[in-house]
């Protein structure tokens, strides 16, 4: 009876191994350098490609004359570049002149409006102490008249110099000669014929008038 050959585990792996020894594993083939077609040619299927292990079949004068045109269209778009930001350079520069025109214009009616405002309320101001010294002047005589009615002629003094600062602040002569009349009454320097009717002058509201008495004063 012939022997039976035993394959146990131990023979398996040497086996396996063996036969991973013998087996290597095959180098990678160098790929084909390739070169992005340029924008001047025409689009081809696929990509131009150079093979490093064999010359190119192209010469020096393709190779010239690609580059030349390589560089003549990039400089076209960079002039073109060049173009488009100079317009818009001029449109800023345009627009910039036209609002620093307006910012100036705006400054200016700005100025006038204060000027404005403040010889208005100049003139307001003015005209209230103007209005308060008639008040207060046509209040006088009104009680130079009483006191006069009443036997008091004290005051009648005052009555000429009182009536030609009521003229000039009033500034109508009918209306400061009807004040005049009714104090002129009083007594001879009161008489309406002598009321002396001054121009007006500039600083005549803002002078300080005397009203007569001790106690009491008025300031235009």
């Amino acid at each position: 009876m012939a022997s039976e050959s035993t394959f146990n585990l131990e023979d398996l792996d040497t086996f396996f191994a063996v036969k991973k020894e013998k087996t290597s594993p095959s180098a990678p083939k160098p790929r084909a350098m390739t070169t992005r077609s340029s924008k001047s040619t025409k689009k081809r299927k696929g990509v131009d490609t150079v093979d490093l292990e064999e010359p190119s079949d192209l010469s020096i004068s393709d190779l010239l004359k690609r580059a030349s045109a390589k560089y003549a269209i990039e400089k076209e778009q960079n002039e073109k570049q060049i173009e488009v930001l100079e317009d818009q350079k001029k449109i800023f520069t345009a627009k910039a002149g036209h609002f620093e025109k307006e910012l100036v214009k705006v400054k200016k009616q700005m100025k006038d409006m204060e000027a404005t405002h403040k010889l208005q309320f100049k003139e307001h101001i003015d005209g209230a102490k103007k209005s308060a010294a008639i008040a207060v002047l046509r209040a006088k005589i009104q009680l130079v008249n009483q006191a006069k009615a009443d036997g008091v002629d004290s005051l009648a003094k005052n009555m000429k110099e009182w009536g030609k600062i009521l003229a000039t602040l009033a500034g109508d002569k009918v209306e400061a000669s009807v004040d005049m009349n009714k104090a002129g009454e009083v007594g001879e320097t009161s008489k309406a014929g002598e009321v002396e009717v001054i121009g007006a002058e500039a600083g005549m509201a803002e002078q300080e008038v005397t009203m007569g008495d001790d106690d009491n004063d008025a300031r235009v």
